[in-house]
């Protein structure tokens, strides 16, 4: 059952990539040219990335999940990564739904849940 709840929701995330094909999101970010998140930024982007999440830019948001993720420019914080993804994923931002997708698949900050996974992965190729 699980195994095909996933695999449902790596079609659901295909077919989501295939009609927007600007925004694909994860998979495609690590392949392809960086993204503003992969450079190296300086204390005053950091500052700025900051108090863009903090007025409720949910790319902001995201990109402070990603960081805090993978400890890139931030102290790695897994229950940070989680709860910036969580913010911008409320306001239906895709690509930080995608990330809790992945999050709860891993069970990195969060306990291991593929049925959270699949349910992350199914709201950000709606």
């Amino acid at each position: 059952m699980i195994l095909e709840q996933i695999a449902e929701a790596q079609r659901l995330a295909r077919d989501w990539d295939a009609a927007h094909p600007r925004r694909r999101g994860l998979r495609e970010s690590m392949t392809s040219s960086p993204r503003p998140e992969q450079l190296k930024p300086t204390p005053a982007v950091i500052d700025e990335v900051r108090a863009s999440a903090d007025q409720g830019d949910a790319d902001a948001k995201s990109v402070l999940g990603i960081w805090y993720a993978t400890g890139g420019h931030v102290s790695q914080d897994d229950a940070e990564a989680v709860r910036w993804h969580w913010l911008a994923a409320e306001q239906r931002y895709a690509r930080a739904q995608c990330n809790l997708g992945l999050i709860y698949a891993r069970g990195n900050g969060v306990p291991q849940d593929d049925a959270d996974a699949v349910r992350w992965f199914r709201l950000a190729a709606e």
